[in-house]
């Protein structure tokens, strides 16, 4: 999705004239709609930007290799250096896929599918009012379908994790393409990381996500404390907060990673636990806008290099900390070349356990009970 993100007045919503259209909501539209709304928004400063959660996540992971790998002294292990980052995705044959193909190539993120004969891009118009509130409006276009092509086979049956978003189950035209390359991906090795995306998401698909959970399929889940709650929800099971959940879901999968706002994240992988703080800069947050996929981009980061837990944990929350630092959700080549001078991006990672959380207050099975 390519992203047309403006500041305006609320007298600007008004003007649309989009029916049920909620400030601070997302609303889908036709692509006549969009036409009119960005003819409105002609004339405005906006900014285009090759917007989407995973894009979001596999820039934050490309830059991440790239600058750390590059810094005098820096080290990882054998074989993880320059990681190969990669999308799928669905493009119309128009100028804003070619924007996007073009955007995140030099992000170092190669795009692997072609453009469709036919269509548009789908594309976000982002509109932020005075009071912070973000209304969204989404055409998918060519997002909604995508064909499972022998370039994608062969890159998921190459990979070292395929990550796949919570959104696409809302286009019920790429469902299929999504379970022949997990299915690939489970045939050849790959690990299989789902986000949840939205909350509202998870209530509308959380069955199809646990279906996936419980037949093995997914190997790294991550969610906020909202989606992670409804997840549970789903099942029957109350729980109050975040390490709770993560308790529940990690019964059903290899490694859980739950982000909580300023409590920090709390991640599981087998019997280990580790409950990892926020970073915090010593300037307040500007824009909290793809925190989570940053989050998702250092766990990832973290688990291709040979982190312990804890140290997946701390990556998250230090690219999600540089990304909320300044205005715009993507992880940018200044932020890369900052963290890749600090410690935990540039050492070799021990293969000492993780201790395990010992006081009542944070202790995850303590919590559960």
């Amino acid at each position: 999705m390519v992203d047309f993100a403006a500041a305006v007045d609320d007298s600007f919503l008004e003007q649309l004239q989009l029916e049920d259209l909620e400030k601070g909501g997302r609303k889908c539209i036709s692509d006549e709609e969009r036409a009119a709304v960005l003819a409105i928004l002609e004339g405005k400063d906006y900014k285009l930007s090759a917007g989407g959660s995973l894009s979001n996540t596999l820039v934050a992971i490309s830059r991440m290799s790239k600058y750390a790998t590059r810094h005098p002294g820096a080290t990882m292990p054998y074989g993880r250096q320059n990681l190969s980052v990669s999308v799928a995705c669905s493009l119309g044959p128009d100028p804003l896929g070619d924007f996007y193909r073009s955007k995140l190539g030099r992000a170092g993120v190669q795009v692997l599918s072609p453009a469709a004969d036919t269509g548009t891009t789908g594309s976000v118009v982002v509109l932020t009012t005075p009071d912070a509130n973000r209304t969204m409006l989404s055409y998918q276009g060519t997002s909604a379908s995508m064909d499972y092509t022998p370039t994608l086979d062969a890159n998921v049956t190459g990979a070292g994790v395929l990550i796949v978003e919570g959104y696409l189950w809302e286009m019920p035209e790429t469902i299929n393409c999504i379970k022949k390359a997990i299915a690939t991906a489970r045939k050849n090795g790959t690990k299989v990381a789902l986000t949840a995306s939205d909350a509202s998401c998870v209530e509308r698909h959380g069955m199809e996500f646990w279906s996936l959970l419980e037949d093995g399929s997914i190997d790294v889940f991550f969610a906020n404390e909202a989606e992670a709650l409804a997840m549970c929800a789903i099942k029957g099971v109350d729980v109050a907060n975040a390490p709770a959940a993560v308790d529940y879901l990690s019964q059903h999968c290899k490694l859980v990673a739950v982000t909580a706002g300023r409590h920090g994240s709390y991640l599981r992988r087998n019997k280990q636990t580790a409950h990892v703080l926020p970073f915090w800069t010593e300037k307040p947050p500007v824009d909290t806008c793809g925190a989570g996929d940053a989050y998702a981009a250092g766990v990832i980061y973290g688990l291709v290099s040979g982190a312990e837990l804890e140290e997946m944990g701390q990556m998250g929350s230090r690219i999600a900390s540089a990304v909320i630092s300044h205005a715009g959700a993507r992880f940018t080549v200044g932020d890369a070349e900052e963290l890749s001078r600090e410690r935990l991006f540039n050492r070799p990672y021990s293969n000492a356990p993780v201790q395990q959380l010992d006081s009542a207050e944070n202790s995850l099975d303590d919590v559960y009970s």
